[in-house]
């Protein structure tokens, strides 16, 4: 960040801290979001859950240095859940990070110091899911 600038119309001012703000809020208008959920009654029922979400290229810290630049991804999941008739028990598949996609998710820039600390989102995970409810109904 640059020195203070006296502006006569503004009074003083840090403008690259003003365009870095800017940046961060325009930011949310980068993201989207898509859900599909399908519900069939047979004998239970069964849900097919898939989610996925865009991000636009993105700083992950409010000085916008070229460390911090996160570029574009997308991010999905999956889930198929069974459900049964008395709904007292119910059994879920799911994946997340379905494409496996490698994304940092913090970013702190201390190259004054001579390094960069990035942490970064969890990779595909997966797993099963199985519950019971010993009163029908209560959750």
């Amino acid at each position: 960040v640059g020195p203070p600038q006296l502006r006569p119309d503004r009074g003083l001012a840090a403008p690259q801290r003003v365009e870095a703000a800017e940046r961060v809020r325009r930011r949310a208008v980068q993201e989207q979001e898509i859900r599909l959920r399908r519900v069939r009654l047979e004998a239970g029922r069964l849900a097919v859950e898939a989610d996925a979400k865009w991000n636009g290229q993105q700083y992950l810290e409010l000085l916008n240095t070229s460390a911090d630049r996160e570029g574009p991804y997308i991010v999905s999941n999956a889930r198929v859940s069974y459900y049964s008739s008395d709904d007292r028990w119910d059994v879920s598949a799911w994946v997340k990070n379905l494409a496996d996609r490698r994304y940092r998710g913090y970013a702190l820039d201390l190259s004054g110091l001579g390094f960069e600390q990035s942490v970064y989102a969890p990779p595909r995970t997966f797993g099963v899911t199985v519950s019971y409810r010993w009163r029908p109904g209560g959750r």
